[in-house]
């Protein structure tokens, strides 16, 4: 569990008792990854070693892009270089977009 990862964080309960992110996994008996974690399982199922959970965040143009990419990569590992740059493309414009209004 990387718990110290995420320290900082912490969840309310219904008895509005706050308790940090890693206690309360732990309660739910559930475990908190990293992203370095998820890079591990992509590049042991194949996938090229620079393809990242971080490069897919950083392409991807919403959440749900995020989820759809990553799902993909994982059922065609040995496409994942190609998964990644097709984003990385389809999304250029939103990006240039963005950069152009941040100069504004």
């Amino acid at each position: 569990m990387a718990g110290s990862a995420f320290s900082d964080e912490s969840v309310t309960l219904k008895d509005g008792v706050e308790v940090s992110l890693p206690s309360y996994a732990k309660m739910m008996n559930i475990e908190i990854h990293k992203a370095s974690d998820f890079n591990t399982l992509l590049h042991e199922r194949g996938c090229d070693k620079k393809v990242t959970v971080q490069k897919v965040c950083e392409f991807a143009k919403d959440e749900n892009e995020v989820r759809d990419t990553l799902d993909r990569i994982w059922n065609e590992s040995g496409k994942a270089h190609e998964i990644l740059r097709n984003i990385a493309v389809n999304n250029r414009q939103v990006y240039e977009l963005e950069e152009k209004l941040e100069n504004l």
